[in-house]
């Protein structure tokens, strides 16, 4: 079994890696209205029967726009309410994954913005199949915490570190933010829900945060983790992980 991640001889950067037939795989931004097309017809509301051809599917979303993402703060451990517009991304995002896997089961962070957001999912799902999809609570999926940082704008830590943030590679230094998450943990129960949701038996949508969301990309696509952690992390569009390793972003930015 390979390693969740591996550090290359000659000091190279750390690449996200997981058994899986195909590299990154990576494509553009579809419409879930052709992504339907793809799957043959699986936007049907009737659940049950045999596993599709290619396997079951992962989709994964970031919860929907908050107070401190309008502010500017990092939110890591902390939380801050769902504004007007993020309700309005996750019944968006629902409204979609209503016909795209309505018999998905929902693993969702156990931190309040992205609770409030599978609950505004939930409740669309319902609206179209007449029941409210299964979900479980993943505290793998929870955002990086950022310790004494949490809740901080990027003046806030200049002010309290002059430099720090520029001293690691891009997007890297929230690794070694005081009192926060490193990054042997994050990767280590990431790994770990990953491959919980490979071997689940049936479609899942897992509901997180920006820096997990782009962590799990990576670590789905094989990344390196320079790259993984520049990955976008929209809230109008969210990301099929399909089965052969590919990574499809989903426009959500209209209901279907």
């Amino acid at each position: 079994m390979r390693r969740a991640h591996e550090l290359l001889p000659g000091a190279a950067p750390i690449r996200l890696t997981v058994q899986t037939r195909a590299s990154s795989g990576r494509t553009g931004l579809t419409s879930a209205a052709s992504l339907c097309v793809k799957e043959s017809g699986r936007g049907s509301a009737r659940c049950g029967g045999a596993a599709p051809p290619g396997g079951l599917l992962l989709y994964l979303l970031r919860h929907g726009e908050t107070v401190f993402n309008i502010e500017g703060r990092y939110q890591g451990g902390c939380d801050s309410p769902l504004t007007a517009r993020g309700s309005a991304q996750a019944r968006c995002i629902g409204a979609h994954l209503a016909r795209l896997a309505p018999c998905a089961t929902l693993w969702v962070s156990p931190l309040p913005r992205a609770q409030a957001s599978a609950d505004l999912i939930a409740a669309e799902i319902a609206q179209h199949t007449g029941a409210p999809p299964a979900r479980q609570l993943r505290t793998e999926l929870r955002e990086i915490a950022l310790g004494d940082w949490d809740g901080l704008t990027r003046a806030e830590m200049e002010a309290l570190a002059p430099g720090f943030r520029k001293r690691h590679p891009r997007r890297q230094w929230m690794f070694h933010a005081p009192g926060g998450e490193p990054l042997d943990a994050v990767l280590a129960r990431l790994a770990q829900v990953h491959r919980a949701a490979r071997a689940h038996p049936g479609d899942l949508v897992l509901v997180t945060h920006a820096f997990t969301g782009r962590l799990l990309r990576g670590l789905h696509a094989g990344l390196p983790l320079e790259e993984a952690v520049t990955l976008t992390a929209p809230q109008d569009a969210f990301h099929l992980l399909a089965p052969d390793g590919r990574v499809e972003a989903i426009d959500a930015s209209a209901r279907p």
